[in-house]
């Protein structure tokens, strides 16, 4: 009787283990959500976590930069790195979070994008809204894909308008810091 409850708790242990594995659970790369049955898309909401961000703008001349990380409504995640060019005025540094359309997929994420942000001044609050950017032949085409909406928290003053392109960076393997010699 004894080997029988042995080899049951192995075997749970054996059926957790892969659904760990099929799931990415415990490998750092994401919390799978492919839809309900039907082939509905999930009903949930995708999140940045921005690590770092800043902005420097002075009328028409100015420059953004933002890095962290994404995750989408299917639990996918990735590092991103976003470069552009901002019109508006004053300067504001910081890192802060957003929340995205749902049915967000982390391929609507790279690429071209524009935003709006504003850093009350004498504060350490900002708020961020932003779309993706497609350009079409006759004209452009705001939020097709993507819209999101966050906040920052940071030193500065800046309002201002901006264009930019985002770069998805793949996520490092839980283990690369402990395997000496192999990097």
């Amino acid at each position: 009787m004894k080997w029988r409850e042995a080899y049951h708790k192995q075997k749970a242990f054996e059926d957790k283990q892969a659904l760990a594995v099929a799931s990415n659970i415990g490998y750092g790369m994401s919390f799978n959500d492919p839809g309900d049955s039907d082939g509905d898309p999930p009903s949930k909401n995708g999140y940045v976590i921005s690590v770092a961000n800043g902005a420097v703008a002075f009328y028409l001349f100015g420059i953004m930069f933002d890095f962290g990380v994404v995750t989408d409504s299917y639990g996918n995640s990735s590092q991103y790195f976003t470069l552009g060019w901002m019109r508006g005025y004053g300067a504001a540094a910081g890192m802060g979070g957003s929340v995205t359309n749902k049915d967000f997929s982390l391929n609507t994420f790279a690429g071209w994008a524009s935003g709006v942000m504003l850093q009350i001044p004498f504060t350490p609050i900002g708020i961020e809204g932003y779309t993706d950017l497609s350009r079409g032949a006759v004209s452009d085409h705001y939020g097709l894909n993507l819209r999101g909406m966050g906040g920052n928290i940071g030193p500065g003053a800046i309002y201002g308008w901006y264009n930019s392109y985002t770069i998805l960076v793949p996520n490092l393997p839980v283990d690369f810091w402990s395997r000496p010699g192999r990097h």
